[in-house]
């Protein structure tokens, strides 16, 4: 096997040799763009879940009326729009938040309640993966649960949306330098999280390198490289609901998202940052005009701060869309069929004017009170007198949504998602060209990738392999063991060594006459879906075939062994094995990520000349360089 030395000796002479021949006779692939010619460093990609265009004139009018004046007043996503996107599924108009993500996320179609798969079950690298594996910092950002289907579709692969066993895990093994969100029950002993071993899985966070916090303070306070933030048990309140508490310990999604920018600019690769606005989806669901306005807002603000960043640096594509529309929401509704015409903004617009708190939160606290004091917290939280005995009836029964409609003649024809064209907005560097017009979902991400000189399809090529057809063409027997079904893993043997590639993680366990030796890590996590191992199978075949040492065999099993030369160096990983809680860099090391353009350790100069761009080997190799 080649030393490290050897092999990076090889990327730098086979990039050159790759430049060379890209400077002769042009770009190798259509989708990657000269280091020279980048004008693209960072992406932030924000998405707000379930937001159609009525409900987004609606939270531009209550902006604008808040000082009493029409039309001097704009949202920051005014300023930046530039189109519309298509958000069917593979096989229909009306998509849902997994599907819609996946296509957001790997530019793949796929099926309902399908993460990172495409349409044929097949694992799609997302442009959160494609950009770790070049030397990106990431981030993800979510007011849900952070194992909720938008935040997954950047960061898992499952069959199913509901498999947040796999997801979380999927996600902790991803090396992702920024988590923010909600869900802490999915990680802690305390709720869903608690591994069949015991361990609190937010040890194990703090065991792979990150701070791990769970209030703004906190929050604020780290000076970490690695940030995982989870500030709710599921998901985050809905801004109004926020500031009506006076919750001053659940971040903003605009203050995450200066937290998130201000540990990923650290890294002078670049990053690449998500951001979804989630719980517009969830307000829209309950036909609940201010809970979406509010978080639309909310979602808006979060906008400003990464336009503010774009702006000011001017190597930063902002791309700002929403996965699908919800409700059918619209300003009029059946009362105002006929008149419609001679309908004020006193009598409909300015209806709006007072909303502070979401329907959700007003029902649980108008619960056991009495009528005067019920119609006390309608005036208080949006504003309305000389209440109805039948509006009155609305809000104690939980349907205070239906006096907003009411007053402010708002319409809504479902409680669903809808399947219209929805917002598109960039901001782009100068020289970088917009997204314009009405594009399809799956644009997005090729146009992304396209900016940070980034090829999808050629990792999806290097991270998910059929791992058993791999090793099997070594000589090497495969079996996928589920008998644990929260935990399954795959047995490799050939001769006297084992490997145990333990799914949805990036963990293998080496084990020599039945003895376990070390661990390794891949530069990616290994998954199974429909009965299939997925995984960076040459890393896999790369393990299997490297010669153990007589000292490492020697070597006492429960510690990585610093000598070894192997795929993903286990002493310079930021993690420990499966649960071992050793020391850590809270720096991402270069060597998580893939050593060289399309080659696995050792696989030398052929692969490095196979399928992912010029620029991958060149970011790599500088990186490497950087940090010797």
């Amino acid at each position: 096997m080649i030393s490290k030395k050897t092999r990076n000796t090889l990327i730098s002479k086979a990039t050159v040799l790759i430049l060379g021949c890209t400077l002769i006779f042009g770009s190798i692939n259509p989708l990657t763009t000269r280091a020279d010619e980048k004008k693209v460093k960072n992406v932030i990609y924000l998405i707000a879940d379930g937001m159609s265009d009525g409900i987004l004139t609606a939270a531009k009018y209550y902006k604008d009326i808040q000082d009493g004046t029409l039309g001097n007043d704009k949202l920051a996503m005014d300023s930046i729009r530039s189109g519309f996107v298509k958000t069917a599924w593979a096989n229909g108009p009306i998509t849902d938040s997994a599907p819609a993500g996946t296509a957001l996320s790997t530019g793949y179609k796929t099926n309902p309640g399908v993460v990172g798969l495409n349409a044929e079950g097949t694992p799609q690298a997302t442009i959160l993966e494609v950009a770790e594996l070049n030397g990106l910092s990431t981030g993800i950002i979510a007011t849900s649960e952070i194992t909720h289907a938008t935040p997954a579709a950047f960061s898992a692969h499952v069959e199913n949306r509901q498999d947040y066993n796999s997801i979380m895990k999927q996600q902790l093994y991803k090396d992702i330098e920024v988590v923010l969100g909600g869900g802490s029950l999915f990680f802690e002993s305390s709720g869903g999280g608690k591994r069949n071993d015991g361990k609190d899985l937010t040890e194990e966070i703090k065991s792979l390198g990150y701070d791990y916090v769970t209030t703004k303070s906190e929050m604020n306070e780290s000076t970490s490289d690695k940030l995982w933030g989870l500030f709710a048990e599921k998901d985050l309140a809905y801004d109004f609901d926020r500031v009506a508490e006076g919750n001053d310990e659940e971040p903003s999604l605009a203050e995450m998202t200066e937290k998130a920018i201000e540990v990923l600019e650290k890294d002078e690769e670049g990053f690449f940052l998500m951001i979804e606005g989630s719980k517009i989806d969830w307000a829209a669901h309950a036909n609940d005009p201010a809970g979406a306005i509010g978080d639309i807002l909310a979602f808006d603000e979060a906008v400003q701060v990464a336009l503010d960043y774009a702006k000011e640096n001017q190597d930063t594509l902002v791309v700002v869309t929403t996965d699908h529309a919800n409700s059918g929401f619209s300003i009029g509704n059946e009362s105002t069929t006929s008149g419609y015409d001679d309908l004020t903004f006193e009598e409909s617009i300015m209806q709006m004017k007072d909303f502070k708190l979401s329907a959700e939160k007003f029902t649980s606290l108008a619960e056991g009170k009495s009528d005067e004091e019920v119609k006390g917290l309608i005036k208080e939280y949006y504003g309305y007198t000389d209440i109805t005995d039948e509006e009155l009836e609305y809000a104690k029964n939980g349907q205070i949504n239906e006096l907003m409609k009411i007053r402010a003649k708002l319409g809504y024809t479902t409680g669903g998602h809808t399947g219209g064209d929805v917002y598109l907005g960039v901001y782009s560097p100068a020289g970088v060209e917009k997204l314009r017009g009405t594009v399809d979902n799956t644009e997005l991400p090729q146009y992304i990738a396209s900016n940070l000189g980034l090829n999808l399809d050629s990792a999806s090529e290097i991270l998910y392999q059929d791992i058993k057809g791999k090793v099997e063409a070594e000589g090497a027997t495969f079996r996928v063991n589920t008998d644990d079904t929260e935990n399954p893993y795959f047995l490799i043997e050939k001769e006297d060594k084992t490997l145990k590639v333990i799914a949805n993680s990036n963990v293998v366990e080496v084990y020599v006459d039945d003895e376990k030796i070390e661990d390794k890590r891949l530069s990616s996590v290994s998954i199974l879906t429909g009965g299939v191992a997925y995984g960076n199978a040459d890393e896999v075949v790369e393990i299997l075939n490297e010669k153990v040492s007589d000292d490492t065999v020697a070597g006492d099993s429960n510690e990585d062994n610093s000598n070894n030369d192997s795929v993903s160096d286990s002493t310079e990983s930021s993690g420990t094995n499966n649960g071992d809680n050793t020391s850590n860099s809270s720096k991402k090391p270069s060597s998580s990520k893939l050593p060289q353009t399309g080659a696995v350790v050792g696989s030398g100069l052929v692969a490095v000349l196979g399928a992912v761009s010029v620029v991958t080997g060149i970011s790599i190799y500088k990186k490497k360089e950087k940090q010797k």
